[in-house]
């Protein structure tokens, strides 16, 4: 899910790690809360499979800093996590579909449409099964 958060964010700003966090925290708030702990890995992980693209650079302050963007490859792979399966569990079923509702305004029209077709569906499942308990 930190993937396709991050995703999202460079998806419109280039950004430190610092100012990721904050762009997540205020666009994604209440629904996650990242930890650097948490992010690091996923930033890294996407570097590493050219999702991403860092550039060092340094602050007013004179500290270096880096600089992530999103790469056509990070684009893609972006619409390929919005369009993956959901969960079965259900409270992270219903996670995953909040944050890809969030993320939902990246996407074209018809992309959008699959998303929401595959959300409803599980979230129809999910209404069945909760009924079936009683």
């Amino acid at each position: 899910m930190t993937e396709i958060i991050a995703l999202y964010i460079l998806m419109e700003h280039s950004a430190t790690i610092y100012q990721l966090k904050k762009l997540i925290e205020s666009e994604f708030f209440p629904f996650v809360t990242l930890s650097f702990g948490t992010l690091h890995p996923a930033i890294k992980k996407l570097e590493k499979n050219n999702f991403i693209k860092t550039r060092s650079g340094r602050t007013s302050g004179g500290q270096k800093n880096l600089t992530l963007t999103i790469t056509k490859e990070g684009r893609e792979y972006f619409k390929e996590l919005m369009l993956s399966e959901l969960s079965k569990n259900h409270h992270q079923c219903i996670h995953q579909a909040e944050i890809r509702l969030i993320a939902l305004s990246i996407l074209d029209k018809e992309e959008k449409a699959k998303v929401l077709k595959k959300i409803s569906k599980l979230l129809e499942q999910v209404l069945i099964e909760l009924n079936n308990i009683n």
